[in-house]
């Protein structure tokens, strides 16, 4: 029973840290994008990563010791996050502002990269792509 104890409490923590930073992440694309459509991406990225990856990860424990499987997804999560925030302490704020503000309010919707002289783009420019 002990073992199905530590085993729920980290099923259940990583469940919450999850939860929590998606929504954060959410949250934090809102408040510089002021765009409801780039919260409805994340959220629909969320979503659907998680429903496609629940066929995978579910066959994984069926097939394998399913200890193993389970801590093993543990320590995958775990290097992620860290390879996560270490990408997000070592990136200045403006990179990521600068990304996220192409949106403007939800306005343009795309997002691109331009190696060119910097140009404002407003609403109702028409743009050619070569």
């Amino acid at each position: 029973m002990k073992t199905f104890y530590a085993i729920l409490g980290n099923t259940l923590t990583a469940s919450v840290t999850n939860t929590f930073v998606w929504f954060a992440v959410t949250f934090w694309v809102y408040l510089e994008t002021k765009s409801v459509i780039a919260t409805s991406i994340m959220a629909g990225v969320y979503t659907t990563t998680v429903a496609l990856s629940g066929f995978f990860l579910g066959s994984l424990v069926d097939r394998y010791q399913k200890k193993k499987v389970m801590l093993l997804s543990s320590l995958v999560s775990l290097g992620l996050y860290t390879l996560a925030g270490l990408v997000f302490v070592s990136t200045p704020p403006a990179v990521f502002k600068e990304s996220l503000q192409f949106l403007d309010g939800g306005l343009r919707g795309f997002y691109c990269t331009w190696a060119g002289e910097m140009a404002v783009i407003q609403p109702g420019d028409l743009l050619a792509l070569a």
